[in-house]
């Protein structure tokens, strides 16, 4: 048994990894409602043009987000990829493509994140009409980034439809959002 696995997660107590997983969904669960928030609090105008890109166009969103997912996605796991087979050949050449790679799923990861601002700003909108309430825009992203969250952690469906598709549609209206200039 290593140090660190007697720390953070107990091998030998079931309840202990029960409670540790829900601690975790549930720090995730804030952090994600909290940085939505954080984001359309600060960036009023690039959210409601993510927003407007999505509403306009939904599967122009969707198709652009995968088409650059699954190109840029399958660069940075070309990137990794060949990073572990030099560490095990011991090339000094392993660092700038481990390096490439981290950089280009960090790229992804944020402007997916600043897209995310207008995908859960839209659930956020369609959740308030179907409640019958007026709500401000940083009310319906925390309604929106709640149950987009609430819905990727639905098995099965949520893990291999809802969490995808939410990342694509967010990748591709960042994108829109910014090319498309008739946007507020």
């Amino acid at each position: 048994m290593t140090s660190a696995s007697m720390v953070l997660i107990p091998r030998d107590d079931p309840v202990g990894k029960l409670v540790f997983v829900v601690i975790v969904l549930a720090l995730g669960l804030l952090f994600f409602v909290a940085l939505m928030a954080l984001l359309t609090a600060l960036m009023p105008r690039a959210s409601a043009r993510n927003r407007a890109a999505l509403e306009r166009t939904p599967w122009l969103a969707f198709l652009a987000g995968m088409a650059i997912s699954l190109v840029l996605g399958g660069v940075a796991g070309y990137l990794f990829s060949g990073s572990y087979v030099r560490l095990l050949l011991k090339t000094e050449w392993i660092y700038p493509r481990l390096i490439g790679g981290i950089a280009l799923s960090a790229v992804l990861l944020i402007a997916a994140s600043f897209g995310a601002t207008g995908t859960v700003a839209c659930v956020g909108q369609r959740l308030a009409a179907l409640a019958g309430r007026e709500l401000s825009a940083l009310r319906k992203s925390i309604w929106g980034a709640l149950f987009l969250a609430l819905a990727s952690w639905f098995p099965l469906t949520g893990w291999l439809v809802v969490a995808p598709a939410a990342f694509m549609m967010s990748l591709g209206a960042a994108v829109l959002g910014r090319v498309q200039r008739d946007a507020p």
